[in-house]
C-alpha cells in the first residue's frame, strides 16, 4: 500500500509540474503570438484578425528582439511600442484621458458617387469598415486621414483593423524614435524597403507685422533663437504625445526665418498603402491637425498673439494654379457647414473637406496613386511658393543692383538659404523616384485601357512639375554658392587692397627716412660730446657742407638699386682684372 500511495503522489507531482510548465511556456509565448500574426507570409488580400492590444503586443515583441535573438532588431521601435501599450496597462496613472483624434474615410467606387465618414472613436472606425465593407464595391479605393498628434489608442486601432505596417507609424514620428534612447540611425533606410511608405512635404509661408527695420545683426539673432524655441517646443510635442494631452493639435517639423518679416513652418504628409478584400487603403496622416494656436507654443506664435483677436502674424495660403479655376469657384468651394473658422488657419487643414472634388472618381477608386495626385500638386504648390519667396530674397542678395552700389551680400543668408535648399533637393529626387514608378509594382493600376492612359497622363504631369521643381531648387542652391563664391573673392580682394595700401604707406614712410636719417646722423655727430668738436669754432656752413653730400648719397640709394649696381660695378672689375692679366 505505501509503494502503491508513493507511486500514485509521484505521478501526481509529475501531472502538476507538466502543468506549470505548460502554463510557463504559454505565458512566454503569448507576448509572441501577436506578433507571428503580424510577420506571417499571408497574402495581401487575406483577411487577418488582429486586436489593437494585439496589435501593440507584436510591436513589442518586435522592440524586444535583439541582435542574439533575431537578425531583425528591434531596438529602434523601443519607444513606439512603450507608446502603443500605455493605454493598456491599468496601472499606469500618467497616461491622459482619451482625446479626440480627427479621422476622416472617403471611399471611391466604379458606379457609385463617393462617401465619406467621419469617425469619432476606434470603435466607430471598426464599425463604420464593416457598414463599408457590406456596401462598396469590391473594385474600390478607401483613404484613411489621420491629422496631428497622434493617439495610442487610435494608432493600435487603425493598425489593426488594416494590417498596417509599423514603420508607417514609426517614420512619421521619427523625431519620437530617439527621445531618451540611442540613436541607432536607421533612417533614412534604403529604396527597397520603402516602396509603400511615401513622405510629402509642404510649407506655410508667413509674415510678423510687429518685424519691420531690422538689420542683419538682429536678423541672425532672430534665427538663433528661432532655432532655441524650436528645440523647446520639439520637447513639449514629445511630452505632449507621451502623456496623451495634445491629440489632434498640429505637428511642426521646421521653423526657418527668411529675412524681418517673413518666416516659414515645414510640415509632413505620411502615406500608407495596403491592399484589402474590398481594394486598396490608403492611409494619409497630415501634420495638420487643430489649429496652432493649440498645443505647445513654438516660435511662430507668441502667447501675445494666442490672446488677441486680431494677431500680427498672417498665414499666406497655398495658391493652387488649375487650369480656369477661376471660372469654377462654385465648383471649388467647400461647403459652409464644413468651414472652418480662425484666425490661424492653414490651407492644408482643408485637405480632408471634400477630397478630390475635382479628379474622377470611378479613376480614384481603381488607381490609389491617381487617388493621391490632390496631395502631391498640393505639395508642389506650396514648394514653388517658397523657391519663390528664396530666389525674391536672393535676388537682394546677389543682384547686379546690389554690387554696383558697393554693398556686400550677407554670407550668413546664402548659407542659411542654401542648407534649406539642399534639404527640400534631396526630398524632391526621393518624391520623383517615387513618382516615376507610380508608387511601385505593387501598386493597383486600372485595367481599361483609356482609364490607364488618364492616370499615366496625371503622373506624367506631376512627375514633370517636381522635376521642375527640382530643377529650379538646384539652380537657387548654385546660386546661393556662386554668391558665397563671390562673397569669398570679395573678401580676398579688399584684403589684398588694404595690403597694398599699408604697403604704400610704409613705403612713404621709408622715403621719409631716407632724407632725415642722414641728417639726424650729421646732427648726431656735431652734437658729441667730444674735445675737438666742443673746443672747435666751427661755422654753421661745415654742418651743411657735411650733410648735403650724405643726403645726396642716400637719395641716390633711393633712387637706384643699390645692390644691383655693386653687382655691376663687381662684374665690371672682374672683367678688367682678367683682361689685365691676359695682357
Amino acid at each position: 500500500m505505501e509503494k502503491a500511495s508513493d507511486s500514485s503522489t509521484a505521478r501526481i507531482a509529475a501531472s502538476l509540474k507538466t502543468q506549470e510548465l505548460l502554463t510557463g511556456s504559454r505565458q512566454i509565448n503569448a507576448a509572441n503570438k501577436s506578433a507571428e500574426q503580424l510577420q506571417a507570409p499571408q497574402a495581401l488580400n487575406t483577411p487577418r484578425s488582429l486586436t489593437p492590444q494585439g496589435y501593440a503586443e507584436a510591436v513589442t515583441a518586435h522592440a524586444k528582439q535583439d541582435t542574439e535573438a533575431s537578425l531583425y532588431p528591434g531596438h529602434n521601435f523601443e519607444n513606439f511600442a512603450s507608446f502603443l501599450l500605455r493605454p493598456f496597462e491599468e496601472t499606469h496613472s500618467t497616461y491622459g484621458a482619451q482625446k479626440d483624434f480627427p479621422v476622416t474615410q472617403y471611399d471611391f467606387c466604379m458606379s457609385k458617387p463617393k462617401q465619406r465618414y467621419t469617425i469619432t472613436t476606434p470603435e466607430d472606425l471598426a464599425r463604420k469598415r464593416e457598414d463599408a465593407l457590406q456596401s462598396v464595391e469590391t473594385n474600390s479605393t478607401s483613404i484613411l486621414f489621420l491629422r496631428g498628434q497622434p493617439s495610442a489608442s487610435w494608432l493600435s486601432a487603425i493598425g489593426a483593423k488594416y494590417y498596417v505596417d509599423p514603420e508607417y507609424f514609426q517614420r512619421h514620428l521619427d523625431f519620437r524614435s530617439i527621445a531618451g534612447r540611442l540613436n541607432y540611425f536607421p533612417l533614412p533606410s534604403l529604396p527597397s524597403s520603402s516602396a509603400h511608405l511615401i513622405k510629402l512635404r509642404y510649407t506655410t509661408i508667413l509674415q510678423s507685422g510687429k518685424r519691420k527695420g531690422f538689420d542683419q545683426a538682429t536678423i541672425d539673432s532672430l534665427r538663433l533663437e528661432g532655432t532655441k524655441a524650436f528645440d523647446r517646443y520639439m520637447h513639449s510635442v514629445n511630452q505632449s504625445i507621451e502623456k496623451n494631452i495634445g491629440s489632434g493639435d498640429s505637428i511642426v517639423r521646421a521653423y526657418n526665418v527668411h529675412d524681418e518679416t517673413h518666416f516659414s513652418i515645414e510640415q509632413d504628409i505620411s502615406i500608407y498603402m495596403n491592399r484589402t478584400t474590398s481594394g486598396p487603403i490608403c492611409l494619409v496622416w497630415l501634420d495638420t491637425g487643430n489649429d496652432l494656436t493649440h498645443g505647445p507654443e513654438g516660435p511662430w506664435f507668441t502667447s501675445e498673439d494666442r490672446h488677441i483677436a486680431w494677431p500680427s502674424i498672417i498665414v499666406y495660403p497655398t495658391i493652387q494654379h488649375q487650369p480656369q479655376v477661376s471660372l469654377k469657384s462654385h465648383r471649388t468651394s467647400i461647403d459652409r457647414d464644413a468651414r472652418r473658422t480662425s484666425s490661424f488657419a492653414q490651407s492644408s487643414s482643408l485637405l480632408h473637406l471634400d477630397y478630390g472634388k475635382l479628379h474622377d472618381s470611378s479613376l480614384m477608386a481603381c488607381d490609389p496613386f491617381y487617388a493621391l495626385d490632390e496631395l502631391f500638386k498640393f505639395c508642389a504648390n506650396s514648394e514653388i511658393q517658397l523657391l519663390n519667396l528664396i530666389e525674391s530674397k536672393l535676388s537682394r542678395e546677389t543682384g547686379y543692383a546690389l554690387l554696383s552700389s558697393g554693398q556686400n551680400s550677407q554670407l550668413s543668408n546664402l548659407l542659411y538659404n542654401q542648407d534649406i535648399l539642399d534639404e527640400h533637393e534631396k526630398r524632391l529626387r526621393d518624391n520623383i523616384e517615387i513618382i516615376r514608378v507610380r508608387g511601385g509594382l505593387k501598386w493597383p493600376r486600372a485595367s481599361q485601357q483609356d482609364m490607364e492612359q488618364k492616370a499615366e497622363a496625371a503622373a506624367n504631369a506631376i512627375l514633370k512639375d517636381y522635376e521642375y521643381l527640382l530643377s529650379r531648387t538646384v539652380a537657387l542652391s548654385e546660386r546661393c554658392r556662386r554668391g558665397m563664391t563671390v562673397i569669398m573673392s570679395n573678401a580676398t580682394i579688399a584684403e589684398s587692397k588694404r595690403a597694398i595700401a599699408q604697403a604704400e604707406e610704409v613705403t612713404k614712410l621709408t622715403r621719409l627716412a631716407f632724407l632725415f636719417i642722414p641728417v639726424s646722423f650729421t646732427t648726431s655727430f656735431f652734437g658729441m660730446n667730444l674735445a675737438p668738436v666742443v673746443g672747435g669754432t666751427y661755422s654753421l656752413w661745415l654742418w651743411a657742407l657735411t650733410s648735403i653730400p650724405i643726403m645726396v648719397v642716400s637719395i641716390v640709394a633711393l633712387l637706384y638699386d643699390v645692390s644691383a649696381l655693386a653687382r655691376r660695378s663687381v662684374s665690371f672689375a672682374q672683367r678688367v682684372l682678367r683682361r689685365l692679366r691676359r695682357q
